[in-house]
């Protein structure tokens, strides 16, 4: 395990024999996904220094408001949702400390988000508006949402045939979708929001969410749509083109 988790956790329990003592080790070490696990460390440490300059001893949702209001500044509202995530998940794995019920550090995010517009403005084609109005969704779910993928990130088919389902986080008035080991090797982030097109890409995106049967084994987040219901078997790469 990483020095990070082993000096941060300091929690009274039970003395555990050695062998599950090495399996809770083994399980610790999987809390965080591998392949970014550095990236989150990473945003973590950002925090505990910006915690330590500004000589803040204890956690609070106002601490949190003035972390992100000042890193607003710093970063375009997409990347923002982004470190929020990764910094919502690791202070609670090393600190036992839940940021996602914070009402305040919620709305504030929203509102940063609200109006933004990425460098890459969002264009519909009037055949893309046709087949998200009018195609069924019993046979072109998928495709619906490999559509707004697309035409929100600029995605390729391997970033969408690697993606997992702790890569999309769904904030209630946006979903922010991770992209990490990427062809140009750089981590990038975007967001789902709805539009003024009468199309609620939202809904699209969370109907197939909802669909996802609970007992699927692997975390990838495309999962064959067949017959109004998704199956446990992921989508294989050839069938995802952008």
């Amino acid at each position: 395990m990483c020095e990070m988790f082993s000096e941060e956790i300091n929690v009274k329990e039970e003395k555990l024999p050695p062998d599950i003592e090495e399996a809770l080790m083994e399980a610790e070490e999987r809390l965080l996904p591998q392949k970014s696990r550095l990236i989150y460390e990473r945003e973590y440490q950002s925090f505990k220094k910006w915690e330590s300059t500004n000589k803040i001893t204890g956690m609070s949702e106002k601490v949190l408001l003035a972390y992100f209001s000042e890193k607003s500044k710093q970063v375009k509202p997409s990347s923002l949702w982004s470190y929020y995530s990764m910094l919502k998940r690791t202070l609670l794995i090393i600190q036992n400390f839940d940021i996602s019920k914070f009402g305040k550090l919620i709305n504030l995010m929203k509102n940063l988000s609200d109006g933004y517009k990425g460098k890459k403005f969002i264009i519909l084609e009037a055949d893309d508006i046709k087949f998200l109005t009018q195609a069924p969704d019993d046979v072109y779910l998928f495709m619906k949402v490999i559509t707004i993928f697309g035409v929100h990130g600029a995605t390729r088919s391997d970033e969408l045939h690697k993606l997992k389902v702790s890569d999309v986080d769904d904030r209630k008035s946006v979903i922010v979708v991770s992209l990490f080991d990427t062809k140009t090797k750089q981590d990038r982030s975007f967001c789902i929001i709805d539009k003024e097109c009468g199309i609620s890409f939202l809904e699209i995106v969370r109907k197939q969410i909802s669909l996802r049967p609970k007992n699927v084994t692997h975390n990838k987040f495309f999962v064959n749509y067949r017959q109004k219901k998704c199956t446990t078997q992921s989508v294989g790469i050839n069938t995802i083109y952008i």
